[in-house]
């Protein structure tokens, strides 16, 4: 992964952590996972959430929150939401170039 890239990655995985942080119940578990082809991100909070959508478009200027995720959206391959009794899982993936 380039130097351009693994940095947009990590504004992404910083602002998964910073919701997880502050919405779920003030601690996060991260696990970063090298899967040969790609670079996963896990974060899993205490938070309880009932769902969640990830914005396909910015939101309004207005809206107090969910900027984080759309960014996540935009900077990585694949964002997954998982919203449980026990918590909130979210996934982050970038691909990793061809050897």
């Amino acid at each position: 992964m380039g130097r351009e890239r693994a940095d947009l990655f990590t504004v992404a995985v910083n602002e998964i952590v910073i919701n997880a942080v502050q919405y779920g119940g003030g601690a996060a578990d991260v696990t970063i996972t090298d899967r040969g082809d790609r670079i996963v991100v896990d974060v899993r909070d205490q938070g309880g959430l009932a769902a969640v959508v990830v914005p396909a478009a910015l939101p309004p200027a207005d809206q107090i929150h969910g900027r984080g995720l759309w960014l996540a959206r935009r900077l990585c391959d694949e964002v997954t939401v998982t919203p449980s009794a026990v918590g909130t899982h979210v996934t982050l993936t970038a691909a990793l170039p061809d050897g």
